[in-house]
């Protein structure tokens, strides 16, 4: 919930609406972003959105990654990017498409681009999915020209000849622990128009899956199910599911052998020369847990996670391990590569290898000495979006990633091209960022670690370079909080309700507290402040004098996020929204409610002339656009799916900024008055 600070300062009749409106139109034509010229983002959302268009984004986890000549296709969130790799050092977006969920895999041939997705609908474990296809041929515009739902969602896939092959799970409604696998195949002799070939349900979960040498290999878990494909009119004939490994992640074939990235084992290698009976001849372990393998020449790079090491009391391993094969019988490990955080899928392509780090983005490594592999090139994408603040055309955002240095912090962003945000300054924090507000050329996050926490002040009249300006030691972390003016209003969680004088950036006190059992959320208006308690209720609290807050009123029920407009106030619980008359604060009247598709996560709301609107994020519900314009009949006019849970909003008017964890940063524009102009109009 954030229309505060500058946030707030919102049109005050129609017409000034319609004229910004359109200054705004001509705006999202400029073309700026990291390579100069990339396009808008490509969106086939399965959203009825009417209202909501998709302007922009940035960020979100990156773990997949497929290259091919000059470009790099990169999965992060719900985003399949287009990086220009041509020069290693310099990688740059120059287009992108957004997937209606998160991506669960990229394939690319020829001129096409395949890629899957799943979804998890309402919270329910029964998954759906589908392939959507693009044409790249012009790398900046990509075109979607043809896609396949298959029965169940995708989990994976591989392409050989004219083919593809789909791994896929499916699960009983509300049971996660009645699932299934299978594979399809699929068609794609003409790329518009794929359609089922074969198919069927196999033993485990899958996990990864290679094609080579007229056979498919793929990873289930516990077991290497490999199924010959050399003659399509019998395909997918089952020839070994029996090696009963530990936790095989993924695959890689290279002549008579496989190297299986495997979770407690490393590195294993499996001889493949009889099909009928794989056996496994060695393995090396990593320091992690292995992700992915990659193979090149005599060579092996492993992929690995960070775990926790209890002697140490940290996290160790994370990045890459590059492995002598040149004796099957007798792998060795020879260099390694950190990264800041897990390290994800891996691909080796002549002297490179491209790492996917999760909340780094992807790195571009020389391997031309593959004992020294070396740092080449950078495409820095931020893997979490935990809260926002937005400041003109920057924005502020902050992730939530315990003890990775170099992840973990506050960097800016500058929107002023909607369609391309593009990150250009840092500033690296220990432990983990909870929340930030900007206002007035300073940040202000909450920042944690070992225990401690503080709220750091940070001067971002530099936004390429943030500093930190102050340090004010807290007791807990803000579960939200509004900077107003001298004040900053902090719902801290069961500290209750705080207000802090923050005149004075270099000396920040407390002026006040109220009790609250776990306040969650704040509003301002006017002289009043509105708390929301969680599953005890709303009070308002009247901060005419912030040195002495009083009670003014209290309405039991559910409050996890609040917004007031007017006299009314919208809040919400485990399933919706609640209208609630405010005019006397000494008698808070109910007057109406409207039931949502998942438990409300952060709100935020709009007024333009007679027009009102809240916005509700939902934890599996997506982004929600109410109209409240009359209080007592309020209705969904809009939706918007979002692949993770957003933790974050903020709104000014035109466009409604969203932090999705792991999703990474949205940008949309509201186009308010569509559903008001006439036909001929719109």
């Amino acid at each position: 919930m954030k229309p505060r600070g500058l946030a707030n300062i919102f049109m005050t009749s129609v017409r000034t609406g319609l004229l910004v409106f359109a200054l705004m139109s001509v705006c999202l034509n400029s073309s700026l972003s990291q390579s100069g010229n990339a396009a808008a983002p490509t969106d086939v959302s399965n959203s009825q959105s009417s209202l909501l268009s998709l302007s922009g984004h940035i960020g979100g986890r990156t773990d997949n990654v497929v290259v091919q000549g000059d470009y790099a296709f990169v999965k992060h969130g719900p985003e399949a990017a287009i990086v220009d790799i041509s020069d290693p050092a310099h990688p740059a977006r120059i287009g992108y498409i957004m997937l209606p969920e998160r991506l669960t895999d990229l394939a690319v041939q020829g001129n096409y681009l395949f890629t899957s997705w799943a979804h998890l609908t309402h919270g329910r474990f029964d998954y759906t999915g589908a392939l959507n296809i693009f044409d790249v041929s012009d790398p900046a515009h990509p075109v979607e020209i043809g896609s396949y739902i298959p029965s169940g969602g995708i989990w994976d896939i591989a392409i050989s000849g004219n083919y593809i092959y789909l791994s896929k799970f499916n699960c009983v409604p509300n049971d996660p622990n009645d699932c299934d696998g299978g594979i399809e195949m699929v068609d794609i002799t003409d790329p518009t128009h794929p359609f089922w070939v074969d198919g069927g349900g196999y033993l485990g979960s899958p996990r990864d899956m290679a094609a080579a040498n007229g056979f498919l290999y793929m990873t289930t878990n516990r077991w290497l199910l490999i199924f010959d494909i050399s003659d399509p009119a019998n395909p997918l004939q089952l020839l070994s599911s029996d090696m009963n490994q530990g936790w095989l992640y993924s695959i890689a074939i290279s002549g008579n052998y496989a190297y299986a990235a495997d979770i407690s084992d490393g590195l294993v290698v499996i001889d493949v020369t009889n099909p009928y009976d794989p056996q496994e001849i060695s393995h090396q372990n990593v320091g992690g847990y292995a992700n992915d393998a990659a193979v090149q020449g005599s060579y092996v790079y492993v992929t690995e996670e960070k775990r926790w090491d209890s002697d140490l009391g940290i996290f160790v391993g994370g990045g890459m391990r590059v492995v002598d094969v040149s004796n099957p019988l007798d792998p060795v490990e020879i260099s390694y590569y950190p990264t800041p955080s897990a390290a994800m899928e891996i691909v080796a392509r002549d002297n490179l290898v491209y790492v996917c780090d999760e909340s780094s983005g992807l790195h571009i490594v020389d391997i031309s000495n593959p004992a020294q592999p070396e740092y080449a090139g950078l495409y820095g994408v931020k893997g979490k979006v935990f809260d926002i603040g937005v400041m003109g055309d920057y924005v502020y955002g902050v992730s939530f990633v315990w003890d990775i240095p170099g992840v973990s912090g506050l960097w800016a962003v500058d929107a002023s091209d909607k369609a391309n945000p593009v990150e250009i300054g840092f500033y690296g924090m220990p432990g983990a960022s909870f929340r930030v507000e900007a206002a007035e050329n300073y940040a202000y996050t909450y920042q944690g670690n070992d225990g401690s926490v503080w709220l750091k002040v940070m001067d971002v009249s530099q936004p390429m370079t943030p500093t930190q300006f102050s340090v004010y030691t807290d007791t807990m972390s803000a579960a939200d909080f509004i900077v107003q003016n001298d004040f900053a209003y902090a719902a801290k969680g069961y500290s209750g309700f705080e207000i802090l004088d923050i005149h004075n950036p270099y000396s920040i006190t407390i002026v006040s507290q109220f009790d609250a059992n776990n306040a969650r959320e704040v509003a301002i208006q006017e002289n009043y402040a509105y708390i929301g308690d969680g599953y005890d209720g709303l009070w308002i609290v009247d901060i005419t004098d912030p040195a002495h807050p009083i009670q003014a009123g209290y309405s039991p029920g559910d409050a996890f996020t609040v917004e007031v407009m007017g006299n009314f106030a919208y809040v919400t619980g485990e399933t919706g929204m609640t209208v609630l008359d405010i005019s006397d604060p000494a008698n808070i009247l109910p007057i109406t409610g409207l039931t949502m598709p998942g438990m409300p996560t952060t709100s935020a709301s709009l007024k333009i002339g007679d027009l009102r609107y809240v916005f509700l994020t939902c934890d599996w519900g997506g982004l929600r656009v109410i109209d409240v314009t009359n209080p007592t009949q309020p209705f969904e006019a809009d939706f918007y799916d979002l692949p993770a849970t957003a933790r974050d909003m903020v709104v000014i008017e035109p466009f409604v900024y969203v932090a999705d964890d792991d999703g990474g940063l949205y940008i949309f524009r509201f186009e308010m008055f569509k559903q008001y102009l006439p036909f001929a109009a719109r």
